[in-house]
């Protein structure tokens, strides 16, 4: 399990694993490419987390990460509220190899 969310676009799918910071683009195992938030038009394989998925992390993690709080969650419970307000919340992010170069540019 990585994430739960509401809505039915790509960041519901457990093969999308979001970039860090822009929770809007992803990488999707099942295509093997960078991938927008988006409807998927070409992908019928969809596969929907559970909260039994969520229960599981949490046994053997022992934590989440929210995206839209920037902040890890330790306990189950406050999880289902960040889902519940429609949050992204992941257990591993997107690699980005420009990243350092970004951080040089923003200074």
């Amino acid at each position: 399990m990585y994430y739960i969310v509401m809505n039915m676009n790509c960041e519901d799918c457990g093969r999308y694993i979001p970039h860090s910071v822009y929770k809007y683009i992803g990488f999707c195992e099942e295509q093997g490419k960078v991938v927008f938030n988006e409807p998927p038009t070409n992908c019928d394989t969809v596969s929907k987390t559970t909260m039994d998925s969520l229960s599981s992390v949490f046994g053997s993690l022992g934590w989440v990460y929210c995206i839209d709080c920037k902040a890890p969650i330790f306990e189950m419970e406050e999880a289902v509220k960040h889902i519940a307000s429609h949050h992204l919340i992941t257990t591993r992010f997107m690699y980005d190899s420009v990243a350092a170069e970004e951080v040089g540019a923003v200074s």
